[in-house]
């Protein structure tokens, strides 16, 4: 189970999904992930502890799973009006250059760890 993270949450129907479909999913999340661009920073263990310990296992009820955090892309031209107003004005808050398009995610480190759930090897 995973989800793109903006502004520091996932989007809004996948919690809705997730509770309306907890009985199903519950025992059956086999590893938990989620992509953000981390305004353009490595990734850490304090996003770890926020988007995985504190949010996706607790609304999927899912732990201990293996997880991992991935860092992310912006497509402006993708995101929901309402994921780009709360991305860009995060950057303002902080005072950062404008939002752009960025791709730092690297696709190999995703596929690798998908095989680890799928084989069981994490």
């Amino acid at each position: 189970m995973g989800t793109a993270i903006h502004g520091g949450k996932g989007p809004r129907a996948l919690d809705e999904y997730i509770q309306s479909n907890i009985a199903k999913i519950q025992g059956k999340v086999r590893g938990l992930f989620a992509v953000c661009g981390n305004l353009e920073k490595p990734v850490e263990l304090q996003q770890t502890k926020d988007y995985i310990d504190g949010y996706l296992a607790g609304i999927c009820k899912a732990s201990p799973v293996p997880s991992r955090i991935f860092n992310g892309r912006i497509t402006k031209a993708l995101m929901s009006e309402e994921d780009y107003r709360t991305v860009e004005d995060l950057y303002k808050q902080l005072k950062m250059p404008p939002l752009k398009d960025y791709d730092h995610l690297r696709r190999p480190d995703c596929l690798k760890f998908g095989n680890e759930i799928l084989t069981g090897k994490s």
